[in-house]
């Protein structure tokens, strides 16, 4: 089961200066390992990976260094990976595994409201490619390969997606 959280600000809207697209992935509001609030919308004009993940998940520590060797490769203006952890042990807990792997690109905690925002899978690794709009460009269920990002990545930030 995934972590609730009743700390959201159900009302919280996005800045109406900042255009979105009417097919835009929802805008969500989490925070970070340091308790400050971020938004989808932070990230206006990146491409993004989303990947949701927890620590005692063994596809998504399979999966952690293809990911940040893309965030290393393609990480930038144009493109950022956002972890989204799911662990109920809290934060403390994330940032000693973010710290023992190396992880080198922002990581969220998740709840349960940001997993039913984005289709309420029910598995983990799952990620969102979205394009520099926020559309969902491609979905990942399971492990996603540097191979399979490096592809799709290369459409997305070329500007075909």
């Amino acid at each position: 089961m995934l972590a609730e959280s009743a700390d959201l600000d159900p009302g919280a809207v996005v800045d109406p200066g900042i255009p979105r697209s009417p097919d835009a992935m929802p805008d969500f509001v989490l925070t970070d390992l340091d308790g400050n609030v971020v938004k989808l919308s932070d990230y206006t004009g990146q491409a993004v990976l989303l990947n949701f993940w927890a620590t005692w998940c063994p596809p998504c520590k399979a999966e952690l260094p293809d990911l940040v060797e893309i965030q290393n490769e393609f990480g930038g203006v144009d493109f950022t990976v956002v972890g989204v952890a799911l662990d109920q042990a809290g934060p403390g807990k994330v940032q000693r595994f973010v710290d023992k792997y190396g992880i080198n690109f922002p990581v969220l905690m998740g709840n349960q409201k940001v997993v039913v925002q984005y289709g309420n899978f029910r598995g983990i690794p799952t990620s969102f490619l979205l394009n520099t709009r926020h559309e969902q460009v491609k979905r990942y269920t399971g492990l996603v390969t540097k191979r399979q990002l490096e592809r799709d990545l290369q459409n997305v930030i070329g500007g075909a997606a």
